[in-house]
């Protein structure tokens, strides 16, 4: 077989594996050459070749989907995390955490596989939550459907007897989701059973704290003309201690009457009347106990400016001093006021001792003086 250079070869499209591959070897620029024979298995022996490298792929794809058949697929798919396995990791140690939590509320240890032993004989033993919930609906429906005609559907009957008699301790109708309206203002209207509870817990624990609540009495509307007795309370509520009212039976209010009755009357700074203070002692008052002048006669007192030494003027007076001043003669009066009637009368005769006497008048000092005949003799 001749050969040419490797300018004048002519290129083929394909080749068999037995085909021969000529190689040149040259040691003078191609002037001259010697060749070797290979074939094409020869030349790529430890060459991956198409085929092998397409059945590579395919076992590397596993028929994987398509949004996840390449490695960027996949890098997107971890959201390009460097760290990914950490993250995986942290994500999980926190969720142990809640299935720990899961795990106590099972009332069974972690990593349990069934709920263990039971004592009733409903339940089996070692069953797992769903196998359990099975046989508790099993044993319902049985004793539902059963109804009264045995022992066990009588269970059922008895339950719906005391529903019916706690439905009627709540006071309200069956099915009703509130405890309705109430008349005071303490418990919210429309309730429940809890809710009206917490509302007296704050009312009960805020009257023993000393709030307004436990300040409060009770009004009720009485006859006004009839006696009601005082009542005192013996703390003044600023602690958490109980009160304790009392009633006096000795001091009495008529409100129709406005009067206010006690046996005594103690003031311990000053007693005021109509919004005066009585500045008087308790002496000085008593010096009126017995007086029985009217209110009328009193207030004939009312602007007096006399002095104490002037009001002792009529000490010792005995009956009405206009009286006496009106018996008594005026200015200007004539004999006949003051010594009574000076008409005419019978010429005494001399008896020896002479009933008749004669006013003379002193010019000294102005008195009057009574003297016999005999003096008049004498002056005569």
């Amino acid at each position: 077989m001749a050969s040419s250079k490797l300018s004048a070869l002519t290129a083929i499209t394909s080749a068999g594996d037995d085909d021969l591959i000529y190689v040149a070897d040259t040691a003078d620029g191609g002037s001259s050459y010697s060749s070797k024979r290979i074939t094409r298995g020869n030349l790529f022996s430890g060459i991956a070749t198409e085929s092998y490298v397409a059945t590579q792929l395919a076992n590397l794809v596993d028929g994987a989907p398509g949004a996840l058949d390449t490695l960027n697929e996949l890098a997107a798919a971890m959201a390009d995390d460097a760290s990914f396995s950490t993250t995986i990791t942290n994500l999980i140690n926190a969720n142990e955490t809640h299935i720990d939590n899961v795990a106590t509320l099972t009332g069974v240890s972690k990593d349990s596989v069934n709920f263990g032993a039971f004592t009733g004989s409903t339940i089996t033993d070692n069953q797992t939550l769903k196998a359990i919930l099975q046989l508790l609906e099993t044993a319902v429906e049985t004793k539902a459907s059963i109804g009264s005609v045995t022992a066990q559907g009588s269970v059922v009957t008895e339950v719906d007897a005391n529903v019916d008699d706690l439905i009627s301790l709540t006071g309200i109708a069956e099915n009703t989701t509130g405890l309705g309206t109430f008349t005071g203002s303490t418990i919210s209207d429309g309730s429940t059973i809890k809710a009206a509870l917490q509302d007296l817990e704050t009312a009960a624990e805020g009257a023993a704290s000393g709030s307004a609540v436990a300040d409060r009495t009770k009004t009720e509307t009485g006859s006004t003309n009839a006696t009601h007795y005082v009542t005192f309370v013996a703390d003044d509520n600023a602690t958490a201690t109980a009160e304790t009212v009392y009633t006096d039976g000795g001091v009495t209010y008529n409100p129709s009457s406005n009067v206010l009755a006690a046996s005594t009357l103690n003031a311990s700074t000053e007693l005021q009347i109509g919004g005066v203070a009585v500045t008087s002692t308790a002496a000085e008052l008593n010096i009126l106990d017995g007086v029985t002048a009217t209110a009328t006669e009193l207030n004939l007192l009312d602007g007096v400016t006399a002095t104490t030494a002037e009001l002792n003027y009529v000490d010792g007076v005995t009956s009405n001093v206009q009286t006496q001043l009106n018996a008594k003669t005026a200015d200007g009066d004539n004999v006949n006021v003051l010594v009574g009637s000076t008409s005419a009368d019978a010429v005494p005769t001399d008896s020896g001792s002479d009933n008749y006497l004669f006013l003379v008048v002193d010019k000294s000092d102005g008195s009057i003086k009574a003297i016999d005949k005999t003096f008049l003799e004498a002056e005569g």
